[in-house]
């Protein structure tokens, strides 16, 4: 993934945290988090007054083990 990362532009590999782990609900499904800390991109100095969304941008995913 971090590997992917060096073809964009503004996207710094060093601010992306991933995370996989074992669903504990379900034993066949994995949970996969990833979180960008996105404070250096430069649109949070194009407009002040703009509604701007958190600096941290984070999803989080549910992978089942083994395809269908």
């Amino acid at each position: 993934m971090k590997k992917n990362s060096e073809d964009y532009l503004f996207l710094r590999t060093d601010a992306i945290t991933a995370n996989v782990s074992a669903n504990a609900a379900d034993p066949s499904q994995s949970n996969v988090s990833i979180s960008y800390d996105a404070r250096l991109l430069p649109i949070w100095n194009l407009y002040p007054p703009l509604p701007l969304p958190g600096q941290t941008i984070s999803r989080t995913s549910t992978i089942r083990i083994g395809g269908i």
